[in-house]
C-alpha cells in the first residue's frame, strides 16, 4: 500500500505506477459502480477505461488522496451521464 504523499508524488511526476495502483484499488468498484447504472458490463468496462485515461492525461495537481478519489467517482459519473444523453440521441 503506497503512503498517501508517495502516491501524490508519483502522480505529479505521472509515475506509471500511480496509475496501478489506483487502478488495483478503484477498478472494481467503478465498474461494479458503472455497471449497476448502464446494465452493461462491457459499456462499464470501457467507461471505467475512459476515466482512467481522463486521469492519465489530467493536468490538475491533487493534493489529497480523497481528492483522487474524489476524481475518480466525478468522471464515472459524467460518464455515465454522457453515455445516457448519447442513448436517448440514438433513440
Amino acid at each position: 500500500m503506497l503512503e498517501q504523499d508517495v502516491l501524490l508524488d508519483l502522480l505529479a511526476r505521472k509515475d506509471n505506477r500511480a496509475y496501478q495502483y489506483l487502478y488495483q484499488c478503484y477498478y472494481v468498484a467503478l465498474k461494479a459502480l458503472a455497471n449497476h447504472y448502464v446494465k452493461d458490463n462491457d459499456v462499464a468496462e470501457d467507461l471505467v477505461q475512459d476515466v482512467f485515461i481522463s486521469l492519465l492525461e489530467s493536468t490538475h495537481r491533487f493534493i489529497s488522496g480523497d481528492e483522487v478519489k474524489y476524481f475518480l467517482y466525478s468522471a464515472l459519473k459524467n460518464r455515465c451521464v454522457s453515455y445516457f444523453r448519447k442513448q436517448q440521441v440514438r433513440d
